[in-house]
């Protein structure tokens, strides 16, 4: 691995149901030298972790442009889509939160 580099600030997305929210966030990991790794093990690899842990499940999941891909759901509803990015130069992890009400008083458009 070359870099890692987490977003600090994540999106707010609107959920259906009134004032209901979901928070997304983003991880891109680049790759030392190219081809690094293979793609779809990385998706078995992923897969084949979650398979034991009873809270969680993970499922095989390509991308549109058919690039091998995976989407994890976590305990409480938590969700994370992992694929190579488009270049293929490194890993993209998505990552999103279950849906919330956001609390009174929390403007919508702050960072959070």
């Amino acid at each position: 691995m070359a870099s890692m580099d987490q977003h600090q600030i994540g999106v707010r997305m609107s959920c259906s149901g009134q004032r209901a929210s979901q928070w997304t966030g983003q991880t891109k990991i680049a790759y030392c030298t190219p081809n690094a790794i293979d793609p779809d093990a990385l998706v078995d690899d992923i897969v084949s972790t979650y398979a034991d842990h009873p809270a969680s499940a993970a499922r095989s999941e390509p991308f549109p442009d058919g690039q091998p891909g995976v989407h994890v759901v976590g305990e409480h509803g938590a969700g994370y889509l992992v694929n190579e990015n488009v270049d293929r130069t490194g890993v993209e992890i998505l990552s999103f939160s279950p849906c919330f009400v956001l609390p009174e008083g929390m403007w919508p458009g702050d960072d959070y």
